[in-house]
């Protein structure tokens, strides 16, 4: 996985803006706020590419979880990990092997970052840590413009991906639930 720049958060989706002050409109947090609120028995997350940790503050103040990330990008780990909650600092596909918890709820907008042979394996090990899985990110035809997504495949596909690693679908439609 190719290592994403600091610029990366100081210009994000070239608009001009750092990421803190345009994430919401970039993640589906909106989405996974309302498809929360709609789950019993939900307290804690993992939000896999946590970034400069606005979703990790998001995700306790407005959908009352407890979040913990994984951030590749140090500059942004370190801005994360400054916030008071377990943020892991490395490439999510070797952190989930080795988390030390489980979580009722799995939040990502990062999985196009991930070469497609890396898709399934690694949903494979997100349904041991995580009961369910929602995924919001760039997909074919609608993606930010950047150099580091690299698996941009449409809706189809990717709901492939998660029912081979082991999902089923729910009724969201960026919902999945382990069988």
């Amino acid at each position: 996985m190719k290592t994403i720049d600091n610029d990366f958060f100081t210009n994000y989706a070239s608009t001009g803006k750092p990421y803190n002050e345009v994430w919401r409109s970039y993640t589906g947090f909106d989405i996974f706020k309302e498809y929360t609120s709609q789950i019993k028995n939900l307290n804690y997350c993992l939000v896999l590419g946590s970034a400069t940790g606005e979703i990790l503050k998001s995700i306790h103040k407005e959908c009352l979880l407890a979040p913990t990330g994984i951030e590749l990008n140090m500059s942004a780990f370190d801005q994360s990990s400054g916030l008071g909650y377990d943020v892991f600092h490395g490439d999510m596909r070797e952190i989930i092997t080795s988390l030390p918890y489980s979580y009722d709820i799995i939040y990502s907008n990062s999985l196009m970052y991930l070469p497609e042979n890396d898709i399934i394996p690694f949903l494979q090990e997100c349904a041991k840590v995580g009961q369910y899985f929602f995924w919001y990110g760039s997909m074919e035809g609608f993606s930010v413009p950047d150099d580091y997504r690299v698996t941009l495949k449409n809706y189809d596909w990717w709901n492939e991906q998660f029912k081979a690693a082991g999902y089923k679908e729910t009724t969201h439609r960026y919902l999945w639930h382990t069988l």
